[in-house]
């Protein structure tokens, strides 16, 4: 009953990795419209709260980098049915905190159990593609990683007007049990090329050392980072924002959100069908100035115009159209040279990406000033940096191989 040797089948096994990000995800946006009601709650600066959701992504960030080499060695599933037991006990432990210090305790917990998720979604991914359907597939995936914070604020609005602040994390602890129970009782290994061998530090550091070496792996990476840093910046500003200057309710907030997500899935679609026409990289640009184009008209309206709704949410749709490019594209990119070690390039990506994007937190939460600018430079700053980074290591590169050739290695 327990065996972990079910057929695959690619489209239901999507499905577990889709609902697996899904809760991940869910965990560090559900509480999001609940954030300045959290900090009353406690009698604490707001900023506490935002820590909070840094202390999550960091361990979501760090615990990646532990999750992937061992599900190269042990397997895929083991990780997971090990990562939502964690998970499980963080959520539990934030919903009965009696003080901040706590709460903040709980949220690094949910991190280092949801850290699985995205690695082990990015390995299963390359588990059960090939070259032609993995951009499909991780549009799939990168639509969800970005969709679900956007939506999970919705679904916390609701439910902290209708109820509790806490009601998100009994929602969060069921949802993970649900899961838990899942990948117990119907979800196959994914990993056929498991090492059998006892795991060796190491042989661990030689396999990250491969794969952050990789060309492809460097670029694609760095736009991932970027994009995510990106998302992050609003996810954890726009609460008190819109709340604050607009005087939103938690449900209006998180209804507002549909619209990025509409943007974000227009940028998604666009992906799938330039990849017919054009190169991930250059697909992976354009994207980018599409966010940048975003922050500019958000930074405009913030010192030209008299702040209105329309005025923040049209530009931030703006930029999820040019997030909903990137994100495919640095998934799919990175992961792609790696097969028998798609778990460690798995966790390496998320590791640095939600490490950029945990600093990213820090900084926005820090240089709050109760206006849009400090966001809109963030959209502005990552978007121009990502294609700075991109173009300096592909001309690099380009150089390198240039002077290989003429020495006679082959590289």
């Amino acid at each position: 009953m327990f065996s972990t040797k079910y057929p695959i089948k690619p489209k239901l096994v999507l499905l577990f990795v889709a609902s697996l990000v899904a809760v991940g995800q869910l965990a560090s946006t559900i509480f999001l419209p609940s954030m300045p009601i959290i900090a009353v709650y406690f009698n604490v600066p707001d900023s506490y709260i935002q820590y909070a959701c840094s202390a999550y992504i960091l361990a979501y960030a760090c615990s990646q980098l532990i999750y992937g080499p061992l599900s190269d060695y042990y397997g895929r599933r083991i990780n997971i049915l090990i990562s939502l037991v964690l998970f499980i006990i963080g959520t539990v432990l934030s919903c009965a905190s009696q003080f901040v210090l706590t709460f903040i305790i709980g949220a690094f917990i949910q991190g280092l159990g949801m850290g699985c998720s995205s690695s082990m979604a990015r390995a299963i991914i390359r588990d059960i593609s090939n070259n032609k359907s993995i951009q499909k597939y991780a549009s799939y995936l990168s639509l969800v990683l970005a969709a679900v914070p956007l939506i999970g604020p919705m679904i916390g609005g609701y439910v902290q007007q209708a109820f509790f602040w806490q009601t998100n994390f009994i929602l969060l602890a069921i949802l993970g049990l649900i899961a838990l129970l899942s990948v117990l009782l119907f979800m196959p290994e994914t990993n056929y090329q498991l090492k059998g061998e006892p795991i060796r530090i190491k042989e661990i550091l030689k396999d990250y050392s491969l794969v952050v070496k990789n060309k492809a792996f460097i670029i694609y990476t760095c736009g991932g980072l970027f994009g995510i840093s990106a998302e992050v910046c609003y996810e954890v500003s726009a609460p008190f924002l819109f709340q604050g200057i607009f005087h939103l309710t938690p449900l209006q907030y998180g209804c507002i959100n549909i619209i990025p997500l509409i943007g974000y899935a227009m940028g998604s679609f666009i992906a799938i069908h330039c990849q017919k026409k054009f190169n991930l990289r250059i697909t992976m640009l354009v994207g980018f100035s599409i966010l940048a184009m975003g922050g500019f008209i958000m930074l405009a309206q913030t010192y030209f115009l008299a702040n209105n709704i329309l005025g923040v949410i049209i530009p931030m749709f703006i930029a999820m159209i040019g997030l909903g490019m990137v994100f495919p594209c640095s998934i799919a990119g990175a992961i792609l040279p790696f097969s028998s070690k798609a778990g460690t390039a798995g966790a390496a990506i998320g590791g640095l990406q939600n490490l950029g994007a945990s600093l990213a937190s820090v900084i926005i939460a820090s240089f709050s000033n109760n206006t849009f600018a400090p966001l809109a430079g963030s959209l502005i700053a990552c978007a121009l940096l990502a294609s700075i980074i991109i173009f300096l290591f592909e001309k690099t590169y380009k150089k390198m191989s240039s002077n290989s050739t003429k020495l006679g290695i082959k590289g």
